[in-house]
């Protein structure tokens, strides 16, 4: 078999949480299989609905990412490149799940061209974290300028910190 020929199948690994067992994908030409442990789930990529791409930081690994697969019948199937490695340790696999993620992207978008590709968090999260900024960031500013004028100088400086931080997060 000449060697320039892509793989049919690309396999992908990784532990969703501590006390569980691996979740191994396998993409084929026309089905991606997930197994983990007894449970063995098959999705036709032709049969999915919705691929959602999302930044999704866990524990102390910020560089967090999601994929979440959601089929025509109801199916659902989420990983992301973190796995864990024991009770306190995460891993990054960064290489493995990019290289996995866009040949998924690329076939179920060749299988199923009326797929819904969406990237990011659900607008209703985005507008439920900026109303509580809203309701947060003059509380944190009052609080500021009350520590501020108490003599409390370092906690009036972490309280903008706070607050500028969610501001950070909250533009747009």
């Amino acid at each position: 078999m000449p060697s320039d020929l892509p793989a049919a199948h690309h396999l992908y690994e990784h532990r969703p949480k501590p006390f569980s067992n691996a979740l191994m994908l396998d993409l084929g030409p026309a089905t991606l299989l997930a197994e983990r442990g007894n449970s063995k789930q098959e999705f036709r990529l032709d049969g999915i609905e919705q691929l959602r791409l999302s930044y999704r930081p866990a524990n102390t690994a910020r560089l967090g990412f999601a994929c979440k697969l959601r089929a025509r019948d109801g199916k659902t199937m989420v990983f992301s490149n973190l796995t864990w490695r024991s009770m306190v340790e995460t891993g990054r696999q960064d290489e493995d799940y990019d290289r996995f993620t866009r040949e998924l992207v690329a076939r179920i978008g060749r299988a199923s061209p009326s797929v819904q590709m969406i990237a990011g968090a659900p607008l209703w999260q985005y507008r439920l974290f900026f109303a509580a900024f809203l309701l947060l960031a003059p509380m944190l500013l009052a609080a500021a300028g009350y520590f501020a004028l108490g003599g409390s100088w370092a906690i009036g400086v972490m309280t903008l910190g706070l607050s500028a931080w969610l501001g950070f997060y909250a533009r747009e």
